[in-house]
């Protein structure tokens, strides 16, 4: 597959810029170590455990319309209370103390800047991201990442998210690309590599962890970002 004709990249933000996963559990941690009078009989794997479960289903079904981003906030934390039988508390509250600490995480994959540094000056940059656009703009920029990036398009802002074709017409609409001049770089190989592929575009699959599976779609994977200095 050739990337002669590339003009634009979008990006992936979590797990693929920023590593949500260890900012993440930085956060849980510490929160947990902050309220001990909640959790001191909880076992943390089990919290831990049980929170990503609840939080991944919510993140598909908002994929699909099902729950609002302000309902995916408190319901993450409600549900896995619940679950573990523990102390009720204000959830909107606990959620925007979770928030809090998560935005003081300034946690960059590896070799991130000195690619977008490396690819910068020969491409159009974009994000295309399904986080929440005021905590994915708050990111970039504790991250000095904004001055990279031309287009940066969320999902709640479009209401269509990854993997479904809107988000991916509004990024094309944005950047003015044809789909074979376009491509997109993420983590999520249902999420970004089937959605872009869906709509035309060329795709890497970055997977860091080399999960093994059905990655036929991809254009090309790679388990490092360095590894983008061969491809462009």
């Amino acid at each position: 597959m050739s990337l002669k004709d590339i003009k634009t990249i979008f990006f992936d933000l979590d797990n693929t810029l920023f590593d949500h996963m260890r900012a993440e559990q930085t956060t849980l941690k510490l929160l947990l170590d902050s309220r001990p009078e909640l959790f001191a009989k909880v076992n943390r794997a089990d919290f831990l455990q049980t929170y990503d479960k609840n939080n991944t289903m919510l993140w598909r079904r908002m994929a699909k319309g099902e729950v609002s981003p302000a309902e995916l906030r408190v319901l993450r934390f409600k549900m896995t209370f619940e679950a573990l039988n523990l102390t009720p508390v204000d959830y909107a509250i606990f959620s925007a103390k979770y928030l809090e600490i998560y935005l003081e995480q300034t946690f960059i994959v590896a070799n991130a800047v000195e690619m977008l540094d490396y690819l910068k000056p020969k491409y159009s940059l974009g994000i295309l991201s399904n986080g929440f656009p005021n905590v994915q703009e708050s990111k970039l920029s504790r991250l000095n990442m904004q001055s990279y990036f031309a287009y940066k398009i969320y999902s709640e802002d479009v209401g269509v998210a990854k993997p479904y074709p809107g988000i991916f017409s509004e990024a094309a609409n944005k950047s003015g690309s044809k789909p074979f001049e376009t491509i997109y770089i993420g983590d999520s190989y249902e999420n970004d590599i089937v959605g872009a592929k869906n709509f035309g575009w060329q795709a890497i699959f970055f997977n860091p962890k080399r999960t093994s599976g059905n990655n036929s779609l991809a254009d090309f994977e790679i388990s490092d970002l360095i590894e983008l200095n061969s491809l462009f």
